[in-house]
């Protein structure tokens, strides 16, 4: 597996080592969710996701960035900290099991918006930003990675906030097919 390839599969049947993080991680430059706290992205992401959200503010729209790269130790911690608030069942239906985080690859963003607290909440679905992402996150290479009615595909409930970066061509191919990155994988 080439873990510098942009379109690298990460989920429970193709998971990391607990040693990898990307070489090119970079600080975002976008609001942040938690007024002073820093994300990282690898920097063709950071680069995309910083395009993205200035051309929605451009038309008015507030998009905030939750969390991009974690460690598979931040991971373990999420995972950990799910199950005793949560319980195991939710816990293994919307958080990755360490070592099988996209936001370990740096690829991957939870965003939300001032409507939502800048939370991370399935409300983000009923907002105009939202909205926009869907039809326009391919455009600068990302994809909802989660889609409703997905879940049998993916393994994972449906998560309007998780933006996957993939490149815009591969980004704008899921989107005209309205795929996964699971089925797009075996196509290419």
């Amino acid at each position: 597996m080439n873990m510098n390839n942009l379109l690298i599969l990460i989920n429970r049947n193709h998971p990391v080592t607990e040693e990898y993080a990307p070489e090119d991680l970079a600080v975002v430059d976008i609001p942040s969710a938690d007024e002073g706290e820093e994300f990282e992205l690898r920097m063709e992401a950071k680069e995309a996701l910083e395009r993205m959200v200035n051309d929605a503010k451009k038309e008015g729209l507030s998009i905030c960035g939750v969390a991009g790269y974690r460690s598979f130790e931040t991971q373990k911690e999420i995972y950990t900290e799910s199950i005793v608030k949560q319980g195991l069942t939710h816990t293994r239906m919307y958080i990755a099991f360490p070592g099988t985080s996209e936001h370990q690859t740096g690829l991957a963003v939870d965003l939300s918006t001032p409507i939502c607290n800048n939370e991370v909440t399935q409300d983000f679905k009923d907002t105009k930003e939202y909205e926009w992402l869907l039809n326009n996150s391919y455009r600068y290479g990302f994809i909802l990675r989660y889609p409703e009615g997905s879940e049998n595909i993916t393994g994972y409930g449906y998560e309007s906030w998780h933006f996957r970066y993939v490149t815009v061509e591969h980004a704008k191919n899921i989107y005209d097919k309205k795929m996964v990155l699971e089925e797009y994988c075996q196509l290419v």
